[in-house]
């Protein structure tokens, strides 16, 4: 229900909710562990240092620990 609801947000024309949902979708993809979708979702993103702590959040769940401390 709620990957559905945010994917229809992020399409709606208000900037701020299309980023709200984007945020949400990308960490309960996190928290479900499907990594790839959340790489997808934050390869979206603009750069930053949020989107830099996002892609080490993925690192680390991945066991790629090297790389998230990049």
């Amino acid at each position: 229900f709620f990957i559905q609801l945010y994917t229809r947000v992020m399409n709606g024309e208000d900037p701020g909710l299309r980023q709200q949902a984007a945020d949400s979708l990308f960490h309960l993809h996190l928290r479900q562990n499907r990594l790839d979708q959340a790489q997808s979702l934050l390869n979206n993103m603009p750069s930053g240092v949020e989107k830099k702590r996002r892609q080490a959040l993925i690192c680390q769940r991945r066991g790629q620990r090297e790389e998230a401390m990049k």
